[in-house]
Protein backbone atom coordinates (compact mmCIF):
# COMPACT_ATOMS: atom_id res chain seq x y z
CA UNK A 1 0.00 0.00 0.00
CA UNK A 2 1.24 3.68 -1.47
CA UNK A 3 1.28 5.91 1.70
CA UNK A 4 1.43 9.81 1.66
CA UNK A 5 3.31 12.28 3.25
CA UNK A 6 0.44 13.90 4.90
CA UNK A 7 1.16 15.72 7.98
CA UNK A 8 -0.94 17.59 10.84
CA UNK A 9 -2.13 20.83 10.76
CA UNK A 10 -3.58 22.37 14.36
CA UNK A 11 -7.32 23.82 13.68
CA UNK A 12 -7.66 27.09 15.43
CA UNK A 13 -11.98 27.81 15.54
CA UNK A 14 -11.75 27.16 19.14
CA UNK A 15 -9.37 30.31 19.82
CA UNK A 16 -12.36 32.03 18.90
CA UNK A 17 -15.30 30.37 19.24
CA UNK A 18 -17.00 28.07 21.37
CA UNK A 19 -17.27 25.35 18.39
CA UNK A 20 -18.01 21.58 18.11
CA UNK A 21 -20.66 19.73 19.10
CA UNK A 22 -18.43 17.80 21.64
CA UNK A 23 -16.70 20.82 23.03
CA UNK A 24 -17.72 21.25 26.56
CA UNK A 25 -15.22 23.72 27.39
CA UNK A 26 -16.43 26.81 25.63
CA UNK A 27 -13.83 29.08 23.56
CA UNK A 28 -10.14 27.84 24.70
CA UNK A 29 -8.22 30.89 27.18
CA UNK A 30 -5.33 32.76 26.24
CA UNK A 31 -3.49 30.82 28.29
CA UNK A 32 -4.35 27.66 26.67
CA UNK A 33 -3.71 28.82 23.92
CA UNK A 34 0.09 29.57 24.48
CA UNK A 35 -0.38 25.79 26.03
CA UNK A 36 -1.63 24.63 23.25
CA UNK A 37 1.20 26.05 20.14
CA UNK A 38 3.96 25.23 22.94
CA UNK A 39 2.69 21.49 22.18
CA UNK A 40 2.02 21.78 18.61
CA UNK A 41 5.57 22.88 18.84
CA UNK A 42 6.78 19.80 20.57
CA UNK A 43 4.70 17.36 18.46
CA UNK A 44 6.53 18.70 15.50
CA UNK A 45 3.01 20.62 14.32
CA UNK A 46 3.91 23.63 11.98
CA UNK A 47 0.80 24.76 10.41
CA UNK A 48 -2.33 26.62 11.49
CA UNK A 49 -5.65 26.61 9.99
CA UNK A 50 -7.54 29.90 10.68
CA UNK A 51 -10.35 32.29 9.08
CA UNK A 52 -12.04 35.62 9.07
CA UNK A 53 -14.96 33.99 10.68
CA UNK A 54 -13.40 32.38 13.38
CA UNK A 55 -14.37 35.41 15.88
CA UNK A 56 -11.52 36.65 17.79
CA UNK A 57 -9.33 33.64 16.66
CA UNK A 58 -6.90 35.16 14.23
CA UNK A 59 -6.63 38.29 16.94
CA UNK A 60 -5.97 35.61 19.67
CA UNK A 61 -2.86 34.16 17.60
CA UNK A 62 -1.81 37.65 16.23
CA UNK A 63 -1.44 38.34 20.53
CA UNK A 64 0.39 35.23 20.50
CA UNK A 65 4.44 35.66 20.47
CA UNK A 66 4.96 31.62 19.46
CA UNK A 67 2.16 31.86 16.56
CA UNK A 68 4.78 33.53 14.71
CA UNK A 69 6.66 30.36 14.68
CA UNK A 70 4.02 28.78 12.69
CA UNK A 71 2.83 29.29 8.91
CA UNK A 72 -0.48 30.42 8.48
CA UNK A 73 -3.54 29.14 6.25
CA UNK A 74 -6.67 31.44 6.31
CA UNK A 75 -9.95 31.60 5.36
CA UNK A 76 -11.73 34.79 3.52
CA UNK A 77 -15.45 35.51 4.54
CA UNK A 78 -18.21 35.77 1.97
CA UNK A 79 -16.60 38.51 -0.42
CA UNK A 80 -19.21 41.64 -1.64
CA UNK A 81 -18.85 45.18 -3.59
CA UNK A 82 -18.11 46.28 -0.24
CA UNK A 83 -15.55 43.32 1.20
CA UNK A 84 -13.12 42.35 -1.39
CA UNK A 85 -10.37 40.12 -0.73
CA UNK A 86 -7.69 42.97 -0.50
CA UNK A 87 -9.27 44.64 2.24
CA UNK A 88 -10.57 41.11 3.84
CA UNK A 89 -6.76 40.05 3.83
CA UNK A 90 -5.69 43.21 4.98
CA UNK A 91 -7.75 42.51 8.28
CA UNK A 92 -6.93 39.12 8.38
CA UNK A 93 -3.27 40.54 8.26
CA UNK A 94 -3.65 43.16 10.67
CA UNK A 95 -5.15 40.69 12.97
CA UNK A 96 -2.15 38.43 12.81
CA UNK A 97 0.11 41.01 13.03
CA UNK A 98 1.68 39.43 9.54
CA UNK A 99 3.17 40.94 6.54
CA UNK A 100 1.77 37.74 4.48
CA UNK A 101 0.19 34.62 4.86
CA UNK A 102 1.06 30.81 2.90
CA UNK A 103 -2.79 30.02 1.89
CA UNK A 104 -5.69 31.90 1.40
CA UNK A 105 -8.57 30.08 0.86
CA UNK A 106 -12.62 31.26 -0.03
CA UNK A 107 -14.57 30.26 2.56
CA UNK A 108 -17.42 30.84 0.54
CA UNK A 109 -16.69 28.31 -2.74
CA UNK A 110 -20.06 29.01 -4.65
CA UNK A 111 -18.90 32.54 -4.84
CA UNK A 112 -16.66 31.40 -7.15
CA UNK A 113 -19.59 30.44 -9.37
CA UNK A 114 -21.90 33.42 -9.60
CA UNK A 115 -21.67 35.83 -11.45
CA UNK A 116 -18.94 38.12 -9.65
CA UNK A 117 -16.79 34.33 -9.94
CA UNK A 118 -14.12 35.31 -12.47
CA UNK A 119 -13.75 38.90 -10.65
CA UNK A 120 -13.13 37.39 -7.31
CA UNK A 121 -10.79 34.60 -8.58
CA UNK A 122 -8.76 37.38 -10.23
CA UNK A 123 -8.41 39.38 -7.19
CA UNK A 124 -7.22 35.62 -5.47
CA UNK A 125 -4.61 35.51 -7.99
CA UNK A 126 -3.47 39.50 -7.65
CA UNK A 127 -2.77 38.51 -3.93
CA UNK A 128 -1.22 35.52 -4.94
CA UNK A 129 1.60 37.54 -7.38
CA UNK A 130 1.76 40.54 -4.97
CA UNK A 131 3.27 38.15 -2.40
CA UNK A 132 0.40 38.51 0.37
CA UNK A 133 0.37 34.70 -0.09
CA UNK A 134 1.78 31.66 -1.35
CA UNK A 135 -1.10 29.78 -2.72
CA UNK A 136 -4.79 30.16 -3.28
CA UNK A 137 -7.61 27.76 -3.04
CA UNK A 138 -11.48 27.19 -2.32
CA UNK A 139 -12.72 25.37 1.43
CA UNK A 140 -15.31 23.24 -0.08
CA UNK A 141 -18.33 21.16 1.59
CA UNK A 142 -19.70 19.19 -1.12
CA UNK A 143 -17.93 16.76 -3.91
CA UNK A 144 -20.60 19.21 -6.05
CA UNK A 145 -19.23 22.43 -5.63
CA UNK A 146 -15.17 20.53 -5.88
CA UNK A 147 -16.49 19.47 -9.12
CA UNK A 148 -17.76 22.86 -10.49
CA UNK A 149 -14.73 25.05 -9.11
CA UNK A 150 -12.14 22.31 -10.95
CA UNK A 151 -13.81 22.40 -14.34
CA UNK A 152 -13.20 26.93 -14.34
CA UNK A 153 -10.48 27.62 -12.17
CA UNK A 154 -6.74 26.65 -11.38
CA UNK A 155 -6.31 26.50 -7.49
CA UNK A 156 -3.00 25.85 -5.72
CA UNK A 157 -5.57 23.91 -2.34
CA UNK A 158 -8.65 23.08 -1.40
CA UNK A 159 -9.65 22.55 1.96
CA UNK A 160 -12.71 18.97 2.62
CA UNK A 161 -14.33 17.15 5.03
CA UNK A 162 -14.02 13.55 4.95
CA UNK A 163 -13.72 11.20 8.03
CA UNK A 164 -14.33 7.39 7.98
CA UNK A 165 -17.93 8.14 7.80
CA UNK A 166 -17.92 10.73 5.11
CA UNK A 167 -15.58 9.41 2.26
CA UNK A 168 -17.97 11.14 -0.45
CA UNK A 169 -14.93 12.99 -2.01
CA UNK A 170 -12.22 9.75 -1.54
CA UNK A 171 -15.50 7.40 -3.40
CA UNK A 172 -15.81 9.83 -6.54
CA UNK A 173 -11.93 9.94 -7.23
CA UNK A 174 -11.60 13.82 -6.30
CA UNK A 175 -8.73 13.25 -4.17
CA UNK A 176 -7.06 11.34 -7.14
CA UNK A 177 -7.91 13.86 -9.30
CA UNK A 178 -6.60 16.71 -7.31
CA UNK A 179 -3.25 14.46 -7.12
CA UNK A 180 -3.05 14.77 -10.96
CA UNK A 181 -3.80 18.74 -11.31
CA UNK A 182 -0.94 19.23 -8.61
CA UNK A 183 -4.05 20.25 -6.12
CA UNK A 184 -3.37 19.36 -2.28
CA UNK A 185 -5.91 18.52 -0.13
CA UNK A 186 -6.36 19.94 3.36
CA UNK A 187 -8.72 17.37 5.19
CA UNK A 188 -11.20 18.37 7.91
CA UNK A 189 -13.91 17.18 10.62
CA UNK A 190 -11.50 13.95 10.67
CA UNK A 191 -13.97 13.57 14.26
CA UNK A 192 -16.75 15.47 12.15
CA UNK A 193 -16.88 17.45 15.04
CA UNK A 194 -15.75 14.92 17.65
CA UNK A 195 -19.13 12.96 17.37
CA UNK A 196 -17.07 9.88 15.95
CA UNK A 197 -14.94 10.35 19.50
CA UNK A 198 -17.96 11.12 22.01
CA UNK A 199 -18.65 7.97 24.65
CA UNK A 200 -22.07 9.85 24.99
CA UNK A 201 -23.01 10.59 21.86
CA UNK A 202 -26.86 13.00 21.24
CA UNK A 203 -30.22 11.37 21.36
CA UNK A 204 -30.84 11.93 17.67
CA UNK A 205 -27.54 9.35 16.82
CA UNK A 206 -29.58 6.55 18.35
CA UNK A 207 -31.31 6.23 14.36
CA UNK A 208 -27.24 5.62 13.43
CA UNK A 209 -26.00 2.18 16.36
CA UNK A 210 -25.44 0.58 13.38
CA UNK A 211 -22.64 2.64 11.87
CA UNK A 212 -21.28 3.63 15.46
CA UNK A 213 -21.19 -0.21 16.14
CA UNK A 214 -19.08 -1.15 13.13
CA UNK A 215 -17.01 1.75 13.58
CA UNK A 216 -16.84 0.21 17.40
CA UNK A 217 -16.10 -3.04 15.81
CA UNK A 218 -13.39 -1.80 13.29
CA UNK A 219 -11.53 -0.94 16.41
CA UNK A 220 -11.89 -3.94 18.36
CA UNK A 221 -10.21 -5.57 14.67
CA UNK A 222 -7.26 -3.39 14.67
CA UNK A 223 -6.94 -3.34 18.46
CA UNK A 224 -6.52 0.19 18.48
CA UNK A 225 -8.67 3.04 19.99
CA UNK A 226 -11.22 5.39 18.37
CA UNK A 227 -8.84 8.68 17.97
CA UNK A 228 -6.07 6.38 16.30
CA UNK A 229 -8.33 4.65 13.54
CA UNK A 230 -10.50 8.37 12.79
CA UNK A 231 -6.47 9.45 12.25
CA UNK A 232 -5.44 6.58 10.30
CA UNK A 233 -7.52 7.23 6.96
CA UNK A 234 -4.89 10.49 6.77
CA UNK A 235 -1.89 7.89 5.42
CA UNK A 236 -3.82 6.08 2.81
CA UNK A 237 -5.68 9.06 0.62
CA UNK A 238 -3.81 10.07 -2.46
CA UNK A 239 -3.45 14.40 -2.72
CA UNK A 240 -3.67 14.97 0.94
CA UNK A 241 -1.05 17.45 2.90
CA UNK A 242 -2.64 17.93 5.58
CA UNK A 243 -5.12 16.95 8.42
CA UNK A 244 -6.71 20.11 10.56
CA UNK A 245 -7.16 18.58 13.84
CA UNK A 246 -8.65 20.96 16.66
CA UNK A 247 -8.28 20.74 20.71
CA UNK A 248 -9.39 22.66 23.44
CA UNK A 249 -6.39 21.54 25.60
CA UNK A 250 -2.08 20.87 25.34
CA UNK A 251 -3.17 17.52 26.48
CA UNK A 252 -5.77 16.56 24.23
CA UNK A 253 -3.31 17.67 21.18
CA UNK A 254 -0.72 15.78 22.91
CA UNK A 255 -3.11 12.90 22.31
CA UNK A 256 -3.79 13.30 18.66
CA UNK A 257 -0.18 13.71 18.09
CA UNK A 258 0.32 10.66 20.24
CA UNK A 259 -2.81 8.53 18.30
CA UNK A 260 -1.33 9.82 14.76
CA UNK A 261 2.29 8.78 15.48
CA UNK A 262 0.51 4.91 16.34
CA UNK A 263 -1.74 5.10 13.22
CA UNK A 264 1.20 5.03 11.15
CA UNK A 265 1.85 1.08 12.39
CA UNK A 266 -2.41 0.63 11.81
CA UNK A 267 -2.04 1.57 8.28
CA UNK A 268 0.58 -1.07 7.48
CA UNK A 269 -1.72 -3.98 7.56
CA UNK A 270 -2.43 -5.02 3.60
CA UNK A 271 -6.30 -4.61 4.07
CA UNK A 272 -6.45 -1.38 5.78
CA UNK A 273 -7.72 0.59 2.52
CA UNK A 274 -10.22 -2.41 1.87
CA UNK A 275 -11.33 -2.16 5.63
CA UNK A 276 -12.09 1.26 6.20
CA UNK A 277 -14.10 1.54 3.45
CA UNK A 278 -16.73 -0.38 4.94
CA UNK A 279 -17.33 2.59 7.25
CA UNK A 280 -18.54 5.09 4.63
CA UNK A 281 -21.98 5.95 5.03
CA UNK A 282 -24.24 7.98 2.59
CA UNK A 283 -27.11 9.77 5.19
CA UNK A 284 -26.27 13.35 4.50
CA UNK A 285 -28.50 13.71 8.40
CA UNK A 286 -25.70 12.12 9.88
CA UNK A 287 -22.14 13.00 7.86
CA UNK A 288 -23.62 17.02 7.04
CA UNK A 289 -23.46 18.72 10.66
CA UNK A 290 -25.46 21.44 8.47
CA UNK A 291 -28.33 19.08 8.89
CA UNK A 292 -28.26 18.04 12.42
CA UNK A 293 -30.28 18.82 15.26
CA UNK A 294 -29.73 22.90 16.45
CA UNK A 295 -31.00 21.52 20.04
CA UNK A 296 -30.00 17.96 20.19
CA UNK A 297 -33.62 16.02 22.11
Amino acid sequence: MAFNSASLALGTVQFGLDYGISNSQGQVSSASITAILQQAQNSDIRWLDTAYLYGSAEANLGEQPLAQQFSIITKLPELTEGLHARSALSCSLTRLQRPQVDTVLLHRPEQLLGERGRQIYADLNSLRLEGLCRRIGVSVYTPAELIAILQQFDIDVVQLPLNVFDQRFYQQGLLQRCQDLGISVHIRSLFLQGLLLMPERPAWCSAYQTAFAKFNQHCEYYQTDKLTLALAILRVLPAVEFGVVGCTSAQELLQISEAWQQSAGLVSQPDFLQKIQELAQTDDNLISPVRWPKKAP
